[in-house]
């Protein structure tokens, strides 16, 4: 016989039992996380073909508009000393309330109305400026630098009658306004004579219109005698 079997033999021979298949791991169930809402797209995603719109620019918040300071008008010692001190350095009223600092030219007449202690010291700064035009007044009249000039063409010493034109004028304006800054004393005196004429003295002393009016009564007096 043959070393190898026949169809038959290898027929009967049993095939070894394949081991039983092991079951599979399972694997962990994953855990279920809620649904998110979806979210909206970021705002630097553009879309295709399309440009993104211009940011606005925040509205600059308006300051607050300043308020503006008025004339001062409430009476104070200080300002009253302030303008007392002008008048008496010759200023004229409308020339210091020309000064926003200062109180209007209204508020002052109204003040030299509420208050005499005002009025009355106003009066004594109008004096002392008018002391003071009077001094200018003599300086201009005395002041003969500008009334000569020498021809350019003659060599000559000509007179300049312009100047002494100016000069005069402004002597007769101080003059004009010392008879109301200070009528009392640079005010001309008005003599009223009994046969009604009306005479300027200003040039005369107190002592002077005395021994006239003495003179005129005792004149008259003789008159009625006869």
């Amino acid at each position: 016989m043959s070393k190898s079997g026949s169809p038959s033999d290898k027929r009967r021979r049993v095939e070894p039992e394949a081991a039983p298949a092991q079951p599979a791991a399972k694997k962990p169930a994953a855990r279920k996380t809620p649904d998110r809402p979806e979210t909206a797209p970021l705002a630097s995603a553009k879309p295709a073909g399309k440009k993104a719109p211009a940011k606005k620019k925040p509205a600059k918040k308006r300051a607050p508009a300043k308020r503006k300071v008025g004339r001062p008008s409430l009476y104070s010692q200080e300002l009253v000393n302030a303008i007392l001190e002008k008048i008496a350095d010759g200023k004229f009223l409308t020339e210091i309330c020309a000064d926003p600092a200062m109180p209007s030219c209204s508020t002052v007449f109204k003040w030299r109305l509420d208050y005499p202690e005002f009025s009355e010291a106003y009066a004594h700064a109008r004096e002392a400026a008018a002391d003071k035009m009077v001094i200018e007044t003599v300086a201009i009249a005395d002041d003969g630098i500008n009334d000569t000039y020498i021809d350019a063409e003659t060599g000559e010493r000509r007179t300049d009658h312009d100047v002494i034109q100016r000069s005069k004028l402004r002597v007769e304006t101080r003059k004009w306004l010392l008879a109301r800054m200070a009528p009392k004393t640079y005010g001309d005196r008005i003599e009223t004579v009994h046969s009604g004429e009306i005479k300027k003295t200003s040039d005369l002393t107190d002592e002077e219109l005395d021994a006239q009016i003495a003179a005129r009564q005792a004149a008259l007096q003789e008159g009625d005698g006869e």
